[in-house]
């Protein structure tokens, strides 16, 4: 498959932004958001939300062909998400917006490491319509609680490429401290690109 955006586009069903029966898969609420663990029954919502937003997420993530965002792979990524979820390694919440039950974002906490690390690296993304609206700070926020909370983790990094300002300003304000850079950290849509290193610490468990 080709990494042109020719070949697929964005369903036009607007049952597909919306999450159904969030049921006991709520993580974490907040005044006007739902942050839900996903399922292999979000395929459809989550496929949709990535079409939509492909060429906005393209400047900050890998390059992705067309087969990314097939239904099949969409589908095993889900899977896999929820195994990872089950052995401790990772944990993912889709942003629902309460009422309507439109998926606005996700984050995620991969690579949970325990022992005398206790840390973990931290994802996020938002999509273009629902920026400028504090809807991740507010989502983070709340994510944070959790993997401090109940995961009990003590570190949370995020590397952040330095002109992705707003997931800067965002990492900011959920309380995360610039620590230091690497240079060509990530092979980002096609180039080994910087990352400044952010973190947080969770100063229950000092």
């Amino acid at each position: 498959m080709t990494g042109s955006h020719g070949h697929l586009s964005s369903p036009k069903n607007a049952d597909l932004t919306r999450v159904r029966r969030p049921g006991t898969r709520i993580i974490a609420e907040t005044g006007r958001l739902l942050l839900v663990r996903p399922s292999r029954a979000d395929a459809g919502v989550v496929r949709a939300f990535l079409l939509e937003n492909r060429g906005f997420f393209e400047p900050w993530e890998p390059l992705r062909g067309d087969d990314y965002f097939g239904r099949s792979a969409v589908r095993q990524r889900l899977a896999q998400t929820a195994r990872d979820t089950r052995s401790g390694s990772a944990l993912a919440a889709l942003i629902v917006a309460k009422g309507t039950g439109e998926l606005l974002g996700d984050l995620s906490l991969s690579a949970i490491v325990r022992g005398p690390f206790q840390s973990c690296y931290l994802g996020y993304k938002l999509g273009r319509r629902h920026t400028g609206r504090g809807y991740m700070t507010e989502a983070l926020a709340a994510f944070v609680r959790v993997a401090f909370g109940s995961l009990k983790l003590h570190r949370i990094e995020a590397n952040i490429m330095p002109a992705n300002e707003a997931s800067a300003r965002v990492a900011v304000r959920a309380g995360f401290t610039r620590e230091g850079a690497s240079a060509r950290y990530l092979k980002i849509n096609g180039r080994w690109e910087d990352h400044d290193h952010y973190a947080i610490l969770n100063g229950d468990l000092e």
